[in-house]
């Protein structure tokens, strides 16, 4: 997991949860909001893949996305990474992470 993951898990420490789907591991804290994301993430994977006629996909590095529902934990983690995500204009290490309002 990248440094920014892991400083994504150290803010509430315990309370993260994981699941798995096909293409994402997710950390959440709230089950309601993780469900809602996992299942517009994996069907717009899909919807890409078919819009740019990908037949086979060759990624089998599953990415991260952090589910977080609490806005101050939100911009604690902005301030630690401070646009950390984006590197050379492509999202770093396939991590994304999200406040959910």
């Amino acid at each position: 997991m990248s440094p920014e993951g892991k400083s994504a898990l150290s803010l509430n420490e315990g309370l993260w949860k994981h699941a798995e789907t096909a293409h994402f591991v997710y950390h959440f804290t709230d089950e309601k909001d993780a469900r809602t994301v996992y299942l517009h993430a994996e069907a717009y994977y899909e919807w890409i893949k078919n819009f740019l006629g990908v037949e086979q996909d060759p990624w089998k590095k599953k990415s991260h996305i952090f589910v977080f529902s609490d806005k101050a934990d939100w911009q604690k983690f902005n301030q630690r990474v401070r646009g950390g995500l984006f590197r050379g204009g492509r999202l770093h290490q396939r991590l994304g992470a999200f406040h959910v309002p």
